[in-house]
């Protein structure tokens, strides 16, 4: 098991966020985290990622334990995520980014860094379906899905064991998010990649995702096969509400 999400809890001013979530991520493939909006989702990957610390409970990864680190430690550890808001450097150009994203991969030693850190970059940049003629693009510029793939493209330049994807597909027509969802297929299968995948489009989460977790309220309310996950009750009353609804 790959990532272990262990009884975590957070409250803030008194609210409780998250309450005894318990769930694994495997090694390779993709696992879906869903739920309705305010289900605790993005405190989850706050937490995994050092930007909150949990009230209770233990995140692992391959065994290590990432509860109480900070991020950028946790990035060390092999632990990269988008944003919902996606988090560029909008004065930079497309190449500018993801070099940010390579300057930090844990895996380019000291000394080879500067002779490495170009190639690499645009190995990541062609890996991610951007071609060389949009490489100088600034990004403040960048139509959504080109927005999209950089984000996975600076993701994927830490070499992570672990992605984890917040809404990398809102905004995206329906072609776009097929594109993203087979880049983050043929990532994750090439470089024996987890991923987390957190996303409000169903068809996006059943189109890729082998299984899922859903919370609801901060509850976990469902682990499972993605088959099973839309015939559970729990599952259908927390997206369209009980039998009074």
């Amino acid at each position: 098991m790959l990532l272990r999400v262990d009884n975590v809890s957070i409250s803030f001013g008194g609210a409780r966020i998250l309450s005894d979530v318990s769930f694994n991520v495997g090694a390779s493939g993709v696992k879906g985290l869903i739920g309705p909006n305010g289900a605790g989702k993005t405190s989850l990957f706050n937490i995994i990622t050092g930007f909150y610390r949990a009230d209770a409970g233990e995140i692992s990864l391959s065994g290590g334990n990432l509860t109480r680190l900070r991020p950028h430690v946790v990035v060390r550890k092999g632990v990269a995520r988008t944003f919902q808001k996606p988090s560029l450097a909008w004065d930079l150009t497309v190449f500018e980014n993801v070099l940010l994203g390579s300057m930090n991969n844990r895996g380019l030693g000291l000394v080879v860094r500067r002779s490495r850190l170009k190639e690499w970059t645009e190995e990541c940049l062609r890996m991610c379906g951007i071609p060389p003629e949009r490489w100088q693009e600034p990004m403040g510029r960048a139509g959504v899905l080109l927005v999209k793939k950089v984000e996975f493209a600076r993701a994927a330049s830490l070499s992570p064991t672990l992605i984890l994807l917040d809404e990398i597909c809102s905004g995206l027509s329906h072609d776009e998010t097929d594109e993203v969802l087979d880049l983050i297929r043929d990532y994750g299968d090439r470089n024996r990649c987890g991923v987390l995948f957190v996303e409000h489009d169903l068809r996006a989460v059943q189109k890729i995702c082998r299984d899922v977790v859903v919370l609801d309220f901060g509850v976990v309310i469902y682990d499972g096969d993605i088959r099973g996950a839309f015939s559970d009750r729990r599952v259908v009353e927390a997206y369209i509400g009980g039998p009074d609804a």
